[in-house]
């Protein structure tokens, strides 16, 4: 399947294998109690050490066979280990907790979730106590497997068990509540054919706080439905999935009737699959056939849904999520000012960074009660600038807080030589790693395997800090350094005991569901817990809240610390020269457009487009590629702009604020440290940010853009109209709000922007204000619009919205040539037709004298606007 072609956030579901396979591959011994019992305690023993041993190695071959089937789901049989909820067997499979750390990792490195359904002894709402004692001593069982597995005490290691006893609703929700953390965290509840139907299920769910696995048969079955699609399954889908911690981590079922529809015993393929189930992430196949039903379904229903992924689409209109209005008040309250730590991490209670007197009154505190520090910063350093500037700056600040103290740069960057550094101030260069697009790590230069070079990475490390021997060590990012190579270090560092350990944490890591699964893979919260006293988040948690957004654990959040968005304007104080930049580059007289690509190595694009932008007749353009900007790619550069008399290019820049501060707009991408110079230097910005290989610079942009504070451009949109040109798309004029629109365009065509005017409705239709008979630029009329606003590529949050209303009275589809050209225009206005996806939509910047103006109203061309 062609990813280019699927929406950002598709996915197959995953189809889940149960416990064994119709071949031999997946099968376990068993044991029976009749059996068991006929043996003396020491050969119980013996025969438990034998059938654990064997179905241990049976365990590590499901996860073989699930890695080589491409199975991510494998449901554990609840009996694979039998009687270890018995004295005897709990003591003889703790002898083997080390081999099950092995699989339960092998597992997680290879992306399977293991699940797991107890047997039907499990009643927790009986109305005998011994029963529920004995309901929770096999759940305890089950628990310490996963426990010595390694898996997470979280629903994504599920632990599903069924109602029980009818009319026993509150004893069960009460009983729920009482748990162990080891078997609540990991509760799930289902719905069956007879006793708790899905409606009664969901709300035993919602009542005690545990995810809802839907099983669409048992429905099927409970409710006497006559078919997979009636309304109520993807109604309860829907609903189940807001049980859960994280939407996408929800669990289903699926069977089929063997010969009827309502018969409960499963058959053995599955032929019937709700519609409602396309975009639910983990499906458990229940059909006898195990492995070939997964296949039959793969090249059945996996291959339809592939197919219709593969529709063309175009990109959405920017949709950032809703900040409350609270935080939307504070923000605005506090003037669109950045909250910072000036590169010192702290409580906000401890120090306000708007207080001078505060800070006047930490530094000198600081500074009388340390003597002489010795600080380390690692920063592994494989794509970008961001990391190493990040670091460098909150070097630079602690040296002028602590003025004897000495700091140590330990970077994967060979540019970092060439700063200007205070006298106590140095740097460690490692052998240097590039990431790949994939996301994989790659030597940049050295002709070597990977391992080899993390190899020689991590003993340099680990030797530095043995002899430097820190009193706080700050790693940026990633809590076990690149490819683990910060284990050693970390172990040796804590088990001295003279080290404060503390990680920095971007205010964006990348969408929620990725940053669980590698934190999973990676056992990231482990090793926070393990080797970290406090983490710094360099961010403002009412844009994005770190803890919330990724759900991280009590012990984690505990050791968060919120530091603000760095102010960028403290660089200009530490620079080597102060020469004009801009006299340097003999420029007429006008303002400033500046092109920030960051490192380069993926910002080629956004350079060609804005080198082909037309510029306002006043304006200079100045485009700093970064050093991993290709060659090649950089001599393009150069020949499309020789012979542009207000176009220069700058291979590279060390400080790439002394060109910033001058700027009177800014077109770049959106990594951490450009965001925060951006924010810090005010500057009316436009942001194409990166989204391979990961979304953290999307996410951030968005959030920003819901804001106010920047404009934000799709990378996938990016083109030179997308930078200067403005496009209408006129519906009718009967409101204030359109003949706002009008006086827009009015202004633009005395900026002389180039526009492109589209009317739904011509002008003698009636609906027209006498305003736009001063207009001179040409329009295009059409009422043919039913292509571009076709219901296929609404999403549905802007149908919620009534857009559809709209789209059906736009009429028949237009002419080809037509709809390019409605395309090429970069960003149009007005009201909600805006909103319709196939328009890429670039973000607004007012005119003063218009006033300010709303998303729903209009939006500008970005250099066009003053």
């Amino acid at each position: 399947m062609d990813s280019a072609l699927q929406p950002a956030d598709f996915q197959l579901p995953e189809l889940g294998l149960v416990c064994i396979t119709v071949s031999d591959r997946v099968r376990f011994r068993a044991m029976t109690r009749k059996r068991l019992l006929q043996l003396s305690l020491p050969e119980q023993k013996q025969a438990l050490r034998a059938l654990y041993a064997q179905n241990l190695e049976r365990l590590s071959g499901a996860i073989s066979f699930c890695q080589s089937e491409a199975i991510r789901l494998y449901r554990l049989s609840s009996a694979v280990f039998p009687f270890s909820d018995e004295p005897t067997g709990e003591a003889v499979l703790a002898e083997l907790a080390t081999d099950l750390r092995q699989i339960g990792e092998r597992a997680m490195t290879a992306g399977i979730r293991l699940v797991l359904h107890p047997d039907q002894f499990v009643v927790l709402n009986s109305d005998r106590p011994e029963v529920i004692a004995n309901s929770i001593k096999i759940l305890s069982a089950h628990a310490r497997l996963f426990d010595w597995m390694g898996l997470p005490r979280s629903a994504l290691a599920a632990m599903n068990i069924h109602g029980g006893k009818g009319d026993r609703v509150e004893r069960l929700v009460q009983v729920i509540r009482d748990l162990p953390d080891g078997i609540r965290l990991r509760l799930t509840l289902e719905n069956d054919e007879y006793t708790y139907g899905a409606t009664d299920m969901l709300a035993i769910c919602e009542a005690a706080s545990v995810p809802m696995v839907f099983d669409a048969h048992h429905h099927l079955i409970h409710d006497r439905l006559e078919s997979y699609e009636d309304g109520s399954v993807a109604n309860l889908v829907a609903a189940a999935r807001q049980t859960w911690p994280l939407p996408e981590w929800q669990l289903v079922h699926i069977s089929n009737g063997r010969e009827f529809l309502h018969d409960p015993r499963h058959s053995d393929y599955i032929t019937q699959m709700p519609s409602a189930y396309h975009n639910v992430k983990w499906i458990e196949i229940e059909a006898r056939q195990k492995e070939n039903a997964i296949a039959h379904l793969r090249q059945t229903w996996l291959s339809s849904l592939a197919e219709a992924a593969t529709t063309p689409l175009i990109a959405t209109a920017i949709q950032p999520p809703q900040i409350r209005p609270s935080v939307m008040k504070l923000l605005v309250k506090s003037n669109r000012a950045i909250r910072c730590s000036k590169g010192l991490p702290h409580q906000p209670e401890e120090a306000n960074c708007e207080s001078i007197n505060t800070r006047q009154r930490l530094q000198s505190q600081l500074s009388n009660q340390i003597s002489s520090i010795r600080i380390a910063l690692y920063s592994h350093d494989t794509m970008g600038l961001g990391h190493k500037r990040r670091n460098l700056l909150i070097a630079q600040t602690l040296v002028r807080v602590l003025p004897q103290a000495s700091i140590l740069l330990i970077s994967g960057m060979e540019e970092g030589h060439t700063v200007n550094l205070p006298a106590n101030i140095d740097y460690l260069s490692l052998p240097v790693l590039r990431k790949e697009i994939n996301g994989q790590y790659q030597p940049r230069r050295l002709d070597m395997p990977l391992q080899e070079l993390i190899a020689i990475r991590s003993q340099v490390i680990q030797a530095a800090m043995k002899t430097f021997s820190p009193d706080l060590f700050l790693v940026d990012n990633v809590p076990r350094g690149a490819v683990r190579e910060l284990n050693p270090t970390l172990d040796y560092l804590r088990a001295q005991g003279q080290t404060h350990c503390v990680l920095g944490l971007r205010d964006v890591l990348d969408e929620p569901r990725v940053v669980q699964r590698e934190w999973l893979r990676a056992r990231n919260e482990e090793a926070i817990a393990q080797y970290y006293d406090a983490v710094w988040v360099y961010g403002d948690p009412n844009v994005f809240d770190l803890v919330q957004e990724y759900r991280l654990s009590p012990e984690v959040a505990a050791k968060i610390r919120y530091a603000g968005y760095f102010d960028q304007r403290q660089r200009l104080q530490y620079l080597a020269s102060t020469e004009n930049i801009l006299e340097n580059l003999h420029l007429p007289p006008g303002k400033l457009a500046l092109c920030l690509v960051g490192g380069g190595q993926d910002g080629a694009n956004l350079a060609q487009m804005f080198a082909q932008a037309t510029l306002p007749p006043d304006t200079n353009g100045v485009i700093l590629t970064g050093p991993f900007m290709s060659l090649k790619q950089r001599q393009q550069l150069h020949e499309r702009t020789a012979a542009h008399p207000r176009l220069r290019i700058l291979d590279y820049l060390e400080e790439s604020t002394q060109l910033l501060n001058h700027a009177d707009c800014v077109v770049s991408m959106g990594g951490y440290n450009t965001t925060c110079e951006l924010l810090s230097f005010g500057k009316r910005s436009l942001i194409a940010p990166r989204v391979t290989p990961r979304l953290e610079q999307w996410i951030r942009a968005k959030r920003l853009h819901e804001l106010g504070w920047i404009d934000v451009l799709h990378p996938d949109c990016i083109s030179p109209a997308a930078i200067t040109k403005v496009g209408y798309v006129l519906k009718r004029y009967p409101r204030y709000s359109e003949t706002f629109v009008v006086s827009e365009i009015l202004a633009h065509e005395a900026a002389g922007l180039p526009m492109d005017i589209f009317a739904l409705h011509p002008p003698l239709d009636g609906y027209f204000q006498d305003i736009i008979a001063f207009a001179e630029i040409p329009y295009s009329f059409t009422t043919h619009a039913k292509d571009i606003f076709h219901d296929s590529v609404i999403p549905a949050e802007h149908q919620r919205l009534g857009l559809q209303d709209h789209v059906q009275l736009l009429g028949p589809r237009p002419q080809g040539e037509l709809i390019q050209q409605i395309r090429s225009a970069a960003v149009w206005g007005i009201m909600s037709v805006l909103l319709i996806p196939c328009l890429a939509v670039v973000a607004m910047e007012p005119f003063p004298p218009l006033g300010v103006r709303t998303q729903s109203d209009a939006k500008a061309g970005f250099l066009g606007s003053d």
